[in-house]
């Protein structure tokens, strides 16, 4: 028989006394339950305290998130066509970005992390238009309370750590950059 504990609100199955028995993890349940778009302080929370957060959404609210937001920021007609999919961070690395606003929070698949991650809606400085999933805590958290502050349109950059922590990961953090093209 397995035990589980709890340690810092993440259960987790403890070792067995069988030799060979492997070891797992199980999903951490989610401990903040947000409707829209979580505050900053939540995400701060949720940080500190290793817990997860969950966005209460109904069936009809799945799947299309996004498209408030594409609407809601689109200047001209060609914005409105293209910007369904979602670009990953990692291959937007280093680059200046204007941030329109935030799309959509959606709850994420991935064990790890803080249990969503958020869609904004962004122009490079070749003017194109997309939508960028954010799951990193800190350019989450940033861009959380950026849009608490109404600051949206606002100039960033993904900039991953150099150094590694030491579990080995590189985070992602969000960087201020200023656009001369717009």
């Amino acid at each position: 028989m397995t035990a589980v504990k709890k340690t810092a609100g993440r259960p987790r199955k403890a070792a067995t006394k069988k030799p060979g028995t492997a070891i797992t993890k199980r999903k951490a349940t989610p401990s903040v339950i947000v409707t829209g778009i979580p505050t900053s302080q939540q995400v701060a929370e949720a940080i500190a305290s290793g817990e997860k957060l969950y966005v209460d959404v109904d069936d009809t609210e799945r799947g299309a998130s996004i498209l408030p937001g594409i609407i809601e920021h689109a200047e001209k007609a060609e914005d409105l066509f293209g910007t369904a999919e979602l670009a990953a961070v990692k291959n937007h690395l280093d680059e200046t970005l204007r941030v329109l606003g935030i799309a959509s929070v959606n709850n994420s698949d991935f064990a790890e992390g803080l249990g969503i991650y958020i869609v904004i809606t962004v122009v490079d400085t070749n003017g194109e238009v997309f939508n960028l999933g954010v799951g990193a805590a800190d350019p989450m958290a940033k861009l959380l309370k950026l849009n608490e502050l109404g600051a949206f349109p606002y100039d960033v950059a993904f900039v991953q750590a150099e150094k590694a922590t030491r579990a080995g990961f590189r985070p992602i953090n969000l960087e201020t950059r200023q656009l001369d093209r717009f």
